[in-house]
């Protein structure tokens, strides 16, 4: 860090050599002041950091929000139904590109439950009987007649109860 003083005068607070810190002159003025400006070894101030930063996580947060869309309408069933497969076969599940559409989608949701999991327990704390009957239903996996579709529509349930956890944490 950098500090440019009111008179211009530079200084590094742990006494680095001259020759590393940046060459800057500013005249600040405020209510009619002098005031001290803080610059790292790239020449930003803190403030254009800030702002940086700021305008970043905007990026990355309509980011999120197309992929929550996309998410939405996958779950409609609108991308794999009009498609890639008639109900009946995606009920029967004959189709394997289908089915394996849906793991990028679970990616998703696993990825963004890591970066809610504090919002996540605190929905799941405040009505624990979701989880209950989510668990419950994929018990049923051990005297299931069809123990394969069992669990698949199991861990297709889980999820969706997930996505639905992560967006309310939102």
């Amino acid at each position: 860090m950098i500090c440019v003083d009111s008179a211009g005068h530079k200084s590094r607070p742990n006494g680095a050599p001259e020759s590393r810190m940046v060459n800057a002159v500013l005249t600040l003025s405020r209510h009619g002041r002098h005031m001290a400006v803080m610059f790292d070894s790239s020449g930003y101030s803190h403030d254009h950091l800030v702002q940086r930063n700021y305008a970043l996580m905007g990026g990355v947060r309509a980011f999120e929000s197309v992929l929550w869309v996309l998410i939405i309408v996958f779950f409609s069933g609108a991308i794999i139904g009009l498609t890639f497969a008639s109900a009946e076969a995606l009920d029967a599940g004959e189709s394997t590109v289908a089915q394996y559409l849906w793991y990028p989608i679970y990616a998703l949701i696993a990825g963004f439950m890591v970066l809610r999991v504090p919002g996540v327990l605190r929905l799941v704390s405040r009505n624990p009987l979701i989880i209950v009957c989510v668990l419950w239903i994929g018990l049923t996996f051990f005297w299931s007649i069809d123990p394969g579709t069992t669990l698949k529509r199991s861990v297709a349930l889980l999820m969706t109860t997930l996505a639905g956890l992560v967006f309310g944490a939102l």
